[in-house]
């Protein structure tokens, strides 16, 4: 955060996979990069009582691993968003992309196509956001995209970690993801999708839903 608040307009770099491609693909300049891969604040995953703390910078494939361990762990009905999240990962880019490409890295650039933000969205989580005087502030994933690549964050702030909650019983949430490969390719279309059940009168009827979308709009877009 002493970086970020001597350099404004740096950019922070985990796996690099996307700022290497504006730099060399886009002829964009970033005279600063900041690495924070190893920054011990950003990656930790934690288990609290209303869900899982992810750091931002948590490499996806690290992130699996636990969501795996806690799925098994955990009762059935909580664990919806989990395994949600654990197949759409699998159809995210390849394995060495995986390995080095962070959570926070992947909300941030905030690619209208991102596989992840529109089950961030579904799901209801919450983004914890940290500025340069060390204030924390939340904010819903849903309203933290604005626009094409824009975020609620300025530029004395970073994204510091995820929490994503555990599911309520009759709540279910599910992941679609259409490209032209089945594996490492970019999607047409993908969507996240979050419905609660309840039980009224001896019939079962929707209490809440929501349907988010990419690769339909220049954001992730809720039906």
């Amino acid at each position: 955060m002493d970086l970020k608040a001597r350099f404004p307009d740096a950019r922070l770099v985990i796996g690099n996979s996307e700022v290497g491609i504006e730099v060399r693909l886009k002829g964009i300049r970033c005279p600063v990069l900041i690495s924070v891969a190893h920054v011990p604040e950003l990656n930790h995953i934690r288990v609290e009582d209303d869900g899982l703390e992810i750091g931002a910078g948590v490499k996806l494939s690290q992130l699996v691993d636990v969501l795996k361990k806690v799925r098994n762990d955990r009762p059935e009905y909580e664990t919806s968003s989990y395994r949600a999240l654990i197949e759409q990962i699998k159809w995210f880019a390849g394995t060495q992309i995986r390995n080095i490409a962070s959570v926070g890295g992947n909300i941030c650039t905030a690619s209208p196509i991102s596989d992840l933000n529109p089950l961030w969205m579904a799901i209801g989580v919450k983004f914890r956001i940290i500025d340069c005087k060390g204030n924390v502030r939340t904010c819903l994933a849903k309203k933290f995209f604005q626009g094409y690549r824009e975020v609620d964050l300025t530029s004395s702030e970073i994204l510091l970690s995820v929490s994503l909650p555990w599911n309520k019983p009759f709540e279910f949430v599910k992941e679609f993801k259409q490209s032209h490969r089945r594996g490492d390719d970019i999607a047409i279309v993908n969507a996240g999708m979050r419905v609660c059940l309840e039980e009224k009168d001896k019939k079962w009827l929707v209490s809440d839903a929501l349907i988010v979308y990419g690769g339909v709009a220049p954001l992730s877009f809720a039906a």
